[in-house]
């Protein structure tokens, strides 16, 4: 507790100081964080095109009410739909790199598009191509509309493979002899 005591008798008796410590010391590291020539980490990174699921794969589960497509693919929002008639296209949001979305239709005219999205988090940078809109007002948001999935291709940042986790640890004793 005096301890607390102490720093704020000090705050009270240097003010202009700590003014520039807390609010003036912080914006020129944040500038200097984001001026900073540093390589893009995107720029070696690998990339491989990806496609939404085919629609015979997508599968609904009753209880849940909710659609999937094996175990990398699924809605997040209950369906009545019970049978999927079509692919409609797919959206993207993001800025520079976001998330996908692919839209399917159903048999019954009473629901909502049925949404897929992955379950593990993908780096999908934003698609480029004649089938993909251009960015809807400059918001970060594009769609692609089509009845054929090939035509909304996108693709996904794949994550470079790490080393052992064992090899990092591996102890390496080191000769001290000069």
């Amino acid at each position: 507790m005096q301890k607390i005591l102490s720093i704020k008798s000090i705050i009270y008796k240097i003010k202009g100081e700590i003014i520039f410590v807390l609010i003036i010391l912080p914006l020129t590291i944040t500038a200097a964080t984001i001026n900073s020539p540093t390589q893009d980490p995107s720029e070696d990174a690998t990339y491989e095109v990806r496609y939404c699921p085919e629609i015979a794969t997508l599968q609904k589960d009753p209880t849940t009410m909710m659609w999937s497509s094996g175990s990398r693919w699924k809605s997040y929002t209950e369906s009545f739909a019970n049978q999927v008639s079509g692919f409609i296209g797919a959206q993207w949001l993001g800025i520079k790199v976001g998330k996908i979305i692919c839209l399917y239709t159903s048999k019954e005219t009473f629901d909502f598009p049925i949404a897929l999205e992955p379950i593990r988090a993908m780096l999908v940078p934003e698609p480029q191509g004649s089938n993909w809109s251009a960015n809807v007002n400059k918001k970060g948001f594009k769609f692609c509309s089509s009845a054929n999935i090939q035509d909304c291709s996108f693709m996904v940042q794949i994550p470079k493979p790490e080393g052992s986790p064992y090899e990092a640890i591996k102890y390496q004793p080191q000769n001290n002899q000069e």
